[in-house]
Order: C-alpha cells, then sequence, then structure tokens
C-alpha cells in the first residue's frame, strides 16, 4: 500500500505541475488580446487561470506553514515529555554488570 500511496502522490503532484504550467501558458498567451466587451470568453478563462493559480499558492503557503510549525514545535515537545519522564537508568548512565 505505500508504494501506492507514493506513486498517488507522484502523479497528483505531476498534475498540479501541468495545470500550473498550462495556466500561466495561457496568460502569457492571452495577456494581450482583443476583448470582446462585456461577455469576453477570454477573460473568464484568464479570470479562472488566475483564480486557480492564487488558491495553488495560498495552498502551498499554508502547507509550508504547517510543516514548518511542526518542525519548530515538535523538538519543543519531545524535549518536554523525556524532561517529565524522570532519569532512566540510561540517562543516568548506570553500568549493569554483575
Amino acid at each position: 500500500m505505500k508504494k501506492r500511496t507514493r506513486v498517488a502522490a507522484l502523479l497528483l503532484c505531476a498534475l498540479l505541475c501541468f495545470a500550473m504550467t498550462v495556466s500561466v501558458a495561457f496568460i502569457a498567451a492571452e495577456s494581450g488580446h482583443a476583448c470582446e466587451g462585456e461577455h469576453c470568453h477570454v477573460c473568464v478563462e484568464l479570470r479562472a487561470c488566475l483564480s486557480f493559480i492564487k488558491s495553488l499558492s495560498f495552498i502551498a503557503a499554508v502547507v509550508a506553514a504547517l510543516l514548518s510549525a511542526r518542525y519548530v514545535i515538535d523538538p519543543i515537545i519531545r524535549r518536554a515529555v523525556l524532561d517529565s519522564a524522570g532519569p532512566t537508568l540510561v540517562s543516568l548512565k548506570v553500568k549493569l554488570s554483575n
């Protein structure tokens, strides 16, 4: 099951990268189009691409913030748990020999 999850994550990442690349390419190609007026189909697609890119960047920022918080908070919690557990033979470096 672990291999399946890894393959699924890789496919999802590739799909998101492809969608981001296509969105950016479409925005670059159609940025100077001749607008037809209020109901321009190209402008609607441009807004959809911009919305997709903004949403994806917001999600990436949230994930990065959560991961960085985890790496900051995790050692603090581990240290607190180890300190509250009390001394052990290993922490006291007791030699167990007969």
